[in-house]
């Protein structure tokens, strides 16, 4: 425990010290408020357009103005945000492989999977207070800008939507880990996660997104805004893949000739 508590203390103190995970969170940010600059533009498009602002476009694109429509749209925009967790995750586990203080990591009196147990405690924490900051802004948001439609059956569908989705978030990132050790860097976890991103597109087109991991959490949304609900295997895939990802990652660590 002992061991744990000093790699979690190691780990948390990086990622104080670095400006990486600020400038990753600052995407998070982002999200809520272009949504609500979107509405905006959308609530009046005569005004918008004597700004230079083009807004009869996005009136077609959306629809209906109000609370539901709004928070569809971030809902959705939050697929988005795991591209930007996974720079945080190929950085939080491969940084030591690019900076090449890994076999110094590895030399300390901590076991190897304190040493992986803290690195996911650290991202599940951070993700945890983003999805915190993309909720709670966006509802602050919605208030500004004055939607109609609102009700506490909303706000709380698109709070436990987007909780769920990270959740899903947080233990797929367990292959993005495996890859960043075996790639020896942070570079290749990110073409992972395009990788994923891109078949998850394919098998949603072809019918068997519900069989593939990262493609589970987009679905996970669109049942959640009337489309077809997902099945109990679906989920069980994505806890198999995370758990899978953590075994592969220890092994890694503890077998692999770490040059």
């Amino acid at each position: 425990m002992k061991g744990f508590i000093a790699a979690l203390w190691a780990e948390l103190l990086k990622v104080r010290k670095s400006r990486v995970p600020l400038f990753i969170a600052m995407g998070y940010v982002l999200l809520p408020l272009m949504i609500a600059f979107f509405m905006v533009i959308m609530k009046d498009p005569e005004g918008a357009r004597h700004l230079g602002i083009i807004g009869i476009k996005a009136q077609l694109m959306v629809g209906t103005i109000d609370w539901s429509t709004y928070l569809g749209l971030l809902s959705e925009g939050v697929m988005g945000l795991i591209i930007i967790s996974a720079l945080m995750g190929g950085w939080l586990f491969g940084r030591e492989n690019a900076d090449h203080t890994m076999k110094d990591l590895l030399a300390l009196p901590t076991s190897r999977s304190a040493f992986i147990a803290a690195k996911y405690s650290v991202f599940a924490l951070w993700s945890l207070l983003m999805i915190a900051i993309v909720s709670l802004l966006g509802v602050f948001l919605g208030y500004v800008i004055v939607l109609p439609g609102l009700s506490s059956e909303v706000v709380l569908s698109y709070v436990s939507t987007i909780l769920v989705v990270g959740v899903m978030n947080i233990l797929l990132i367990t292959p993005i880990a495996l890859v960043a050790f075996v790639g020896r860097g942070y570079l290749p976890s990110v073409g992972f996660m395009f990788l994923a991103l891109a078949l998850a597109q394919v098998s949603e087109i072809i019918g068997y997104g519900m069989y593939f991991p990262y493609a589970v959490p987009a679905l996970f949304i669109k049942a959640n805004m009337g489309g077809d609900s997902l099945s109990l295997v679906s989920y069980v895939i994505v806890l198999v893949t995370s758990f899978s990802g953590a075994i592969g990652t220890y092994m890694w660590l503890r077998y692999a000739d770490q040059t």
